[in-house]
């Protein structure tokens, strides 16, 4: 899923970046920069997905390619 594709469903919940992250306790930057594929944090991912009520596969089709490349868990 596209970053822009993720805003806006967000938006259409009354979701921001902002808000996932408070939900969580990270920095409104880390999940924008999850958003934007620039960095991986399963953690990060699985809240977007949870927010959006899709799998993270879903929105992160990336994730099922990830075999050999480590995935950040505590962000």
């Amino acid at each position: 899923m596209q970053t822009i594709d993720i805003r806006i469903n967000l938006l259409r919940k009354g979701l921001s970046f902002r808000a996932i992250a408070r939900q969580i306790g990270v920095s409104h930057n880390a999940v924008a920069l999850v958003a934007n594929h620039k960095l991986m944090s399963r953690r990060i991912m699985e809240a977007l997905a949870a927010a959006l009520d899709l799998d993270v596969y879903t929105v992160f089709p990336e994730l099922q390619h990830q075999s050999s490349r480590r995935i950040c868990s505590k962000s």
